[in-house]
């Protein structure tokens, strides 16, 4: 319904606008709502770099501005120079011309004028019809429980209607490339109504940088914002809150926004799969593999006596089993464990394995992973390099991948890692 409305109010208005001020006006007018919406996906982006000097600097204002500013300039200067043409042609027909002669124009002014004003509210009406088939695309992924402001409920709206006349058709044909805004919509639309998800997005390798970096993670967890995506607040408020605009505006959080390939994104939240990752082996949350570590330490330590090993065997079981290797795509790496679950093995090669220290070592429930160490990796398959350094120990031996499995030396133990995420 609200598109017939749209379309009786464009159409009508316009068309009598244009009997009103004649075909030479609403001619030009014509041509300039053309030349203003293809200006616009042009001059779209050359605005959006000076709209922050303007004080605009939130970068879904800047979306949203930039081409409706580019159109309405370039229309307005086109309609400017309809009025400039118009008085010069006027000048002409009223005191030059002869009478006869200036009253057929006039009328074939106004009539003329009538049907260019119906052509320029129809072209209007597909214009209009982009915004609200692309905005109302992502609106309509963030329906609040709580309701959304009327402006909010009015696109909504608009854009359920133009699917049901097939307006939309028209609206998809006249858009520019919105594969990204609608996969955007997507995405915002599964975390906003899926807690879960949220959570398990932590666990998207781009992000790996951003979790283990506490400035950055704790803006996310704060409470006041946390609320807010967890009551499934409307989309406005949600959108006012100073904790949002502190997000948005963090160059390092918007760059990651900005790398991030929106549909691996989405295919990693539905399948817990990342088709874009998974080509880097290397890639991914690595967990100690308890039975092959103490193999390789019993290769690589002959002579330690047999009560020793099972000393060691048994603390990598009930003390090391938590500990995880997080190795990010940007090149950086990071071992996190259970808070005093990373005990320092060579302490174990005199002992016995005693109920005391198994007691001492085991974790009771499930851990609060904290990081231990930090560093960085690099190389390929066969020749990898692991540098990591922190209260949990050294590591910056050659690395090797083996069926599957990631072998370096840390804390002078050789120790064994499978990928599990």
């Amino acid at each position: 319904m609200t598109i017939w409305i749209l379309a009786l109010i464009l159409i009508g208005g316009v068309g009598a606008l244009g009997r009103q001020i004649g075909a030479t006006r609403m001619g030009i007018t014509l041509l300039g709502t053309i030349i203003a919406y293809v200006g616009a996906l042009f001059l779209s982006p050359l605005i959006a770099k000076y709209l922050p000097a303007a004080g605009i600097k939130n970068p879904v204002s800047v979306w949203l501005l930039a081409p409706v500013i580019s159109f309405f300039a370039l229309f307005i200067f086109m309609c400017t120079v309809s009025q400039g043409v118009y008085s010069k042609v006027s000048v002409y027909w009223k005191f030059r011309a002869k009478d006869d002669a200036r009253m057929r124009w006039e009328r074939l002014d106004i009539n003329t004028g009538l049907s260019l004003g119906i052509a320029t509210g129809c072209l209007l009406l597909m214009i209009v019809s982009v915004p609200i088939y692309v905005v109302g695309q992502v609106t309509a992924q963030l329906e609040s429980p709580s309701g959304n402001p009327f402006y909010v409920t009015a696109i909504n709206k608009a854009r359920r209607d133009l699917n049901s006349t097939g307006f939309d058709k028209v609206a998809a044909a006249l858009s520019p490339n919105t594969d990204q805004v609608f996969s955007f919509g997507e995405v915002v639309g599964l975390l906003y109504h899926n807690k879960s998800l949220r959570e398990f997005l932590q666990d998207y390798p781009l992000y790996y940088t951003l979790v283990e970096s506490e400035d950055l993670a704790k803006q996310f967890t704060d409470p006041e914002f946390a609320s807010l995506i967890d009551t499934q607040a409307n989309v406005i408020e949600i959108f006012k809150s100073e904790k949002t605009a502190a997000i948005i505006g963090n160059d390092i959080i918007l760059g990651l926004i900005k790398q991030t390939d929106l549909k691996d994104l989405q295919e990693f939240l539905k399948t817990g799969k990342s088709p874009l990752y998974v080509q880097n082996p290397m890639v991914g949350k690595w967990r100690i593999q308890v039975l092959r570590s103490g193999q390789a330490i019993g290769a690589a330590f002959p002579k330690l006596p047999s009560a020793s090993l099972r000393t060691i065997r048994g603390v990598l079981g009930a003390g090391w089993k938590d500990l995880t290797l997080v190795v990010a795509p940007d090149g950086t790496a990071y071992f996190k464990g259970g808070k005093g679950n990373f005990p320092n093995l060579m302490q174990f090669t005199q002992f016995r394995l005693t109920p005391e220290i198994i007691q001492s070592i085991t974790l009771r429930g499930k851990p609060e992973l904290k990081l231990l160490s930090a560093g960085t990796w690099s190389g390929g398959d066969d020749a990898l390099q692991i540098s990591l350094e922190g209260k949990g120990g050294k590591g910056g031996e050659n690395a090797k991948m083996d069926r599957g499995y990631l072998q370096f030396n840390f804390a002078g133990f050789p120790l064994v890692f499978y990928k599990f995420l």
